[in-house]
């Protein structure tokens, strides 16, 4: 089981980064990646959007 506190306070490439790698790992468990992860924070994961364009890639808080 992997639990990361206070996901909420990460933002943009951060963010990225650690939800990728999340996604990425998920093909390879439960043997070379946690059966269970937990995301804890105040605001929920999903809320934010992300914005592509040719140049730049951002996570923004919705609302």
């Amino acid at each position: 089981m992997l639990l990361i506190d206070e996901i909420d306070t990460l933002v943009g490439d951060t963010l990225l980064s650690v939800l990728r790698q999340l996604r990425a790992g998920y093909d390879q468990r439960p043997w070379g990646f946690p059966h269970s992860v937990v995301l804890c924070g105040v605001r929920d994961v999903r809320d934010y959007r992300v914005h592509f364009t040719a140049q730049v890639t951002a996570a923004t808080g919705a609302g």
